[in-house]
């Protein structure tokens, strides 16, 4: 009697088990988080492809030539953002290496803390016909709230679209057994491209325009999540 009793246990087990299974969904949604504090790098223009004749004395100085004329336009650029309100800061190595075509290059970083203030400067270098700007790092404060708030819209996007699925299948949802971000699996080439990605997003603050004008910074996320279905 014992062994037919857990015989019948073990054949309801199996037969719960094998009518158990999984949905897996993947789904992409975006936050947008309002900045703190803008950094915009500001460079002297030079001719990286300006050569001299061979063996004229523009050859043998175009060198010292090129560093007085850079000293000098750095300096005029300083005391320009100065007169202007705003607090140059030193370009340190890299910093401005996408618009040096990989080269040194002297500058300034500004900080601003607000939209209008960023605009202003933008329109003042504008006006300047030895230098250009472009959008440097951008400080959203603590991102631990923008990563909640996205990983729950996340996570109800994927309970939504698991739902439609189970119903439409004749299936009950059940629990999230798992949830995942995608990797890459190809390595190599893609990877590198990912990381340079990531440093000029950076660089670029990856801002976008809202509806009352003001720049406001895009975080995407994918994620996959698998659910009990039965």
């Amino acid at each position: 009697m014992k062994h037919l009793i857990s015989s019948l246990l073990l054949l309801c087990s199996l037969a719960t088990f094998a009518q158990t299974g999984f949905i897996e969904v993947e789904v992409t949604d975006t936050v947008w988080m309002k900045p703190v504090a803008f950094e915009y790098n500001i460079a002297v223009k030079d001719d990286p492809y300006a050569i001299p004749a061979f063996g004229s004395d523009d050859e043998e100085n175009s060198e010292e030539t090129e560093k007085a004329d850079a000293k000098q336009k750095t300096e005029t650029l300083k005391s320009f953002l100065i007169k202007k309100g705003f607090t140059p800061k030193a370009l340190e190595g890299g910093d401005f290496n996408i618009f040096g075509m990989g080269r040194q290059v002297d500058g300034f970083t500004v900080t601003v803390k607000t939209n209008k203030e960023l605009e202003r400067l933008k329109e003042e270098v504008k006006t300047l016909d030895y230098a250009d700007g472009k959008m440097g790092t951008v400080d959203y404060g603590d991102k631990s709230a923008y990563d909640a708030r996205i990983f729950k819209k996340l996570i109800d996007g994927a309970r939504k679209k698991a739902q439609t699925i189970s119903s439409l299948s004749g299936q009950k949802l059940g629990k999230i057994l798992e949830v995942k971000e995608p990797t890459s699996v190809n390595g190599g080439m893609e990877s590198y491209m990912k990381e340079f990605t990531k440093i000029f997003e950076a660089m670029q603050g990856k801002l976008k325009k809202g509806s009352d004008d003001k720049l406001y910074g895009e975080l995407t996320k994918t994620i996959t999540v698998k659910f009990v279905a039965e």
